[in-house]
């Protein structure tokens, strides 16, 4: 679920520069029929509706339903114009504040004294208005507690759970608590000495937002986010490959791919995602493409990583696999590599690759790997004229000397879907289950199914329990995929849209936490990906 910030307006985001008082003293000689002393009231903290009636209290007239509402339209009317004309103070930092909250993807409110009218023409005129989503207001109660209550259901109605609320006076901190939620106090106004917010209760004091990293760390002390659910992350660094395999998911050329991320922006959703974990705890990248091999400064990107903490294996097609370039990668922190062989001899594999001498190349990655150290499991990919040769794959693991022989039963999605009648039906799917259970069961090499979770069914079925980890679908169950250009999607099968890290700053954890896509997604028995191809 995604999560709201409640805000104060006046004192908090702006100053009106006094521009009220001279309405308010209009609008109640026009609706009161008395001529109050407005300068006898105080407003700071006060909801509208509040000194209304203390000032008809100080003139000794009755404050009615009707008199008030009156009131409310005469204030609109004289008060509208003089924000107009303006110009509103707009704390310095306010915008990037909000900004980063939003990219940060909170949703936020208001929780105003001011009436609903008043309210957001403070808002438009300030050029604060495009940052919130919804408000509570004198409109709805004179009680700023029951304003901040009904702030509460508005947001849950949106999806979005309460965290925190700002405000600048020991009202706002009072009503903060009242709907238990942390009070972040600003004094930027200086209307509130800092010693009585605390004295109110005050969970954290907040001089201003010019210091930005300073103001955002205030937030999430206060409303630290959910932990981050992602174990794994495949990045697709790049889309370019030399290959030309029929059942590539991203139809990958051997051509430059407009939109990639760039360095920096790689970098920096490298420190954002670090930053969402302990150290230690960090989630295993698993660098892919295309041909991952084809992006400039590759070892550069993984020496970064691996500074942070980020276990690294890689995902090369093997053509550029040299004991060189392997040794390089090794030294930057890349710890294991997953080479894939979609046949057990040339024949098969490169007509499946569509590129002469790919078979070689693998075998040539394999042997580079094992002459510099570096562990790898190889991939195949299972399809309906490779069903007689799951063992034959299995010996050709062993023989290389791969530490795992991870199965990946055929997507038709890219350019698999010209081959969709390749994927398994029903029965073929549970013989070929079957058969890598049996290899699971004979203990020579640790064996993964991708992209079939219906293994789960059939290994619960058997009198003994896998040797080997299996998995279901992982759809938004600890996995996530970064596309080149910045997209996330819950697996490189399937593409759905799970937002894009440009759209926060490369923020990769804010635009995660942002998606209704993965709030709503938990894996399960069925692949998604497939799934979905299949209703197209």
């Amino acid at each position: 679920m995604k999560r709201a910030i409640l805000f104060d307006i006046d004192g908090t985001l702006l100053y009106a520069k006094g521009l009220g008082r001279p309405a308010f003293a209009e609008a109640f000689a026009a609706a009161y029929g008395a001529t109050p002393e407005v300068g006898r009231v105080s407003f700071v903290g006060a909801t509208d509706t509040a000194v209304i009636r203390a000032l008809a209290a100080e003139c000794a007239v009755a404050s009615t339903p009707a008199r008030e509402e009156r009131f409310f339209i005469e204030l609109t009317k004289r008060l509208e114009p003089r924000l107009a004309a303006g110009p509103l103070e707009v704390y310095p930092g306010v915008r990037d504040f909000l900004g980063a909250l939003r990219a940060r993807g909170f949703l936020l409110g208001v929780v105003t004294g001011n009436i609903r009218a008043i309210a957001w023409a403070k808002l438009i005129h300030a050029g604060l208005a495009e940052y919130f989503d919804f408000g509570a207001y004198a409109t709805d109660s004179h009680d700023r507690d029951v304003i901040a209550a009904v702030a509460c259901r508005r947001a849950r109605a949106l999806g979005a759970e309460p965290c925190l609320l700002v405000g600048d006076t020991p009202k706002d901190v009072r009503a903060a608590h009242a709907a238990k939620l942390p009070a972040l106090a600003v004094t930027v106004a200086g209307w509130e000495p800092p010693e009585a917010l605390r004295a109110a209760g005050a969970d954290a004091l907040l001089a201003g937002y010019g210091d930005l990293p300073a103001a955002l760390r205030a937030v999430e002390t206060l409303a630290p986010p959910p932990p981050l659910p992602i174990r794994v992350l495949a990045w697709e660094l790049t889309r370019r490959c030399p290959m030309a395999c029929r059942h590539c998911r991203g139809a990958a050329r051997d051509e430059a791919y407009a939109g990639e991320l760039t360095d920096a922006e790689c970098r920096r959703v490298l420190d954002t995602l670090a930053a969402a974990y302990p150290p230690g705890r960090r989630p295993l990248l698993i660098l892919t493409g295309g041909e991952p091999m084809c992006r400039e400064g590759l070892e550069g990107l993984v020496r970064h990583a691996s500074g942070l903490g980020f276990p690294c294996v890689l995902a090369p097609c093997g053509r550029f696999a040299t004991a060189e370039r392997l040794r390089a990668l090794k030294e930057a922190g890349v710890r294991a590599l997953s080479i894939s062989v979609d046949g057990p001899d040339a024949a098969v594999h490169d007509a499946f690759r569509g590129v002469p001498g790919a078979f070689a190349v693998a075998l040539d990655a394999m042997a580079a790997a094992r002459a510099v150290g570096l562990p790898f499991q190889l991939n195949h990919t299972v399809t309906r004229a490779g069903l007689g040769t799951l063992r034959a794959m299995r010996d050709l693991a062993l023989a290389q000397g791969a530490t795992r022989i991870d199965y990946f039963f055929l997507v038709p999605v890219g350019r698999g879907a010209a081959i969709a009648d390749q994927c398994l039906d029903a029965a073929e799917r549970d013989r070929a289950l079957g058969e890598i259970l049996d290899l699971d069961a004979e203990g020579l090499l640790p064996v993964h199914v991708t992209c079939e979770p219906h293994v789960l069914a059939l290994a619960a079925g058997r009198a003994e329990p896998p040797r080997s980890r299996l998995n279901g679908c992982m759809a938004g169950a600890g996995f996530c995929f970064l596309a080149h250009d910045g997209r996330l999607q819950p697996c490189g099968f399937y593409e759905a849209d799970g937002g894009s890290v440009r759209d926060f700053a490369c923020d990769l954890p804010a635009a995660y936490r942002a998606s209704p896509l993965f709030a709503r997604l938990k894996g399960g028995p069925v692949c998604l990906a497939r799934a979905a191809a299949q209703t197209r």
